[in-house]
C-alpha cells in the first residue's frame, strides 16, 4: 500500500516497465496495461515515454520470486 514515484524504463505492448528506489540498488517492476489507469481510455502504453516519472502504489511483494508489483490505477482508486 505505499506510494512510490517510478521511473519508465521500458514500453512494452502489454505495460510498461518502471524501476525505483535508489541508484545503488534499484528495484525493476512492471505495470501490466490494465493497472495503467482506472479508466479504460487511458490504459495506453502510448500515453508514457521512457524516462517519465509517475507515481504507483506497491500492490504485491513476491518473497520467492523477489518481485514487486505496482499500480497507477490502485493509487488512482485509493
Amino acid at each position: 500500500g505505499q506510494t512510490v514515484t517510478v521511473t519508465v524504463t521500458a514500453i512494452e505492448t502489454g505495460g510498461v516497465e518502471v524501476k525505483f528506489g535508489d541508484d545503488t540498488a534499484p528495484v525493476t517492476s512492471f505495470i501490466r496495461k490494465s493497472d495503467l489507469s482506472r479508466d479504460r481510455n487511458e490504459q495506453r502504453t502510448e500515453r508514457f515515454s521512457v524516462g517519465d516519472r509517475v507515481d504507483a502504489m506497491i500492490t504485491a511483494v513476491d518473497k520467492a520470486t523477489r518481485r514487486i508489483s505496482v499500480s497507477i490505477k490502485a493509487l488512482e482508486m485509493k
